[in-house]
């Protein structure tokens, strides 16, 4: 009897480190988590999400003129160029219009970027953005600040 409790005593001690380490392990995974990204997308989310339904009228109100937009992001030897070109629902090119928006990077909110398109000819607008931006997925939202209703858009991105 003696040898077979000599032979098994290491059993509940493997029990108790297997614990621990578990424990150690998940709150590792805990603390990373907790310090890499917050969850939050926007800085002030909850008043954004009061105003919710107003944004959704304005939103249809902006669908309802028909305005059509096409975005395109290309490599330039100093940066990136970002370039819109914006038509009514004939086909007309909007012109005169100011375009705020932003690059944001959906995986690392260090990385977005704030870009000013210009218009350069009828209904289309270019920024260059000087950033060194990396490879991979990217959003852009653009807004029309001199519009009523306000036209804005959001369009994912790839750079190669």
């Amino acid at each position: 009897m003696a040898q077979l409790v000599r032979r098994v005593h290491w059993i509940p001690a493997t029990f108790v480190a297997g614990f621990v380490l578990v424990v150690a392990v998940n709150g590792a995974l805990v603390w990373f988590a907790t310090q890499s990204f917050s969850g939050l997308d926007e800085e002030h989310a909850y008043e954004s999400g009061l105003t919710y339904n107003q944004t959704l009228l304005e939103a249809e109100e902006v669908a309802r003129l028909g305005w059509r937009a096409d975005l395109s992001i290309e490599e330039a030897v100093d940066g990136h160029v970002i370039a819109l070109r914006l038509s009514d629902k004939r086909g007309e090119p909007l012109t005169g219009l100011t375009i705020d928006g932003r690059l944001i990077r959906p995986t690392n909110v260090g990385l977005d970027t704030s870009v000013e398109l210009r218009e350069v000819s009828p209904g289309y607008y270019r920024s260059r953005v000087l950033a060194n931006l990396p490879p991979g997925l990217w959003e852009a939202r653009l807004v029309a600040i001199d519009t009523s209703p306000q036209w804005q858009m959001t369009q994912r991105l790839y750079l190669r």
